[in-house]
């Protein structure tokens, strides 16, 4: 089986959540209110961030400073190499800041990997705010990014998907999309509640172990497939 592998960022690759960091640090306490907000499922995930986002006041400087200090899993390098060994496609879809993704990922040398992600976009006097231009009418979730619809764009290959995700806005993807997640957190759980094919992770090692795994096994299939089709022709 040949795989497209898709990575959520904040909390996944990312030790902290990213988003979430940058309104602690630079965002009035109405950042809050609107969390509480979505969470009680009042606004969508798209509105939640662009009205978060805009209540950020700081400079460039201060910003890049606060992103320098974000670190990813550690093991998060060896699932990229594997995934480059068996030339899986990867990509991330996050809905989260492109410009905090590609900074903290240009610090790691692993600038290189796709990214569907919001854009932040800078305004005079330390302001922020947010376009989503991968927002989708039909969004189940809301999101600033529709995860499914990177999935769909991924399968042209006629590759199953394979998910990696920690959170909420990785739950439809989840369910509509991945032929199997690799699930920490919340998104383990809800996996667990609807019966969606996973695998339990603490993180990337454990995904590059999984991952290693599933390789091998398909790997020897295909050679025990050649093995038998030989003999047939003999």
């Amino acid at each position: 089986m040949k795989w497209n592998v898709i990575c959520d960022f904040d909390g996944t690759i990312s030790i902290p959540d990213t988003t979430d960091l940058l309104l602690h640090h630079f965002a009035d306490e109405r950042w809050h209110e609107i969390e509480t907000e979505w969470e009680k499922g009042v606004i969508g995930t798209a509105e939640c961030m662009q009205r978060q986002i805009e209540l950020l006041c700081c400079s460039k400087e201060d910003l890049d400073a606060l992103i320098a200090t974000i670190s990813i899993d550690p093991a998060f390098p060896a699932f990229l190499r594997l995934c480059r060994e068996y030339n899986l496609p990867i990509a991330i879809a996050s809905d989260g800041l492109d410009y905090v993704i590609h900074s903290v990922l240009q610090q790691y040398g692993l600038d290189d990997i796709p990214v569907t992600a919001n854009r932040l976009v800078f305004e005079e006097e330390g302001r922020y705010h947010l376009n989503s231009p991968n927002v989708a009418s039909t969004c189940a979730s809301g999101s600033g990014v529709c995860k499914c619809q990177v999935a769909k764009g991924m399968t042209n290959n006629g590759a199953a998907i394979l998910y990696v995700g920690d959170g909420r806005s990785d739950y439809c993807v989840s369910l509509e999309q991945a032929d199997l997640v690799l699930a920490k957190a919340s998104l383990l759980k809800y996996c667990l509640a609807r019966n969606i094919e996973h695998r339990a992770i603490a993180g990337f090692g454990d995904a590059t172990v999984i991952l290693q795994s599933m390789l091998e096994k398909e790997s020897r299939r295909a050679v025990s497939a050649l093995s038998v089709a030989g003999e047939k022709v003999k």
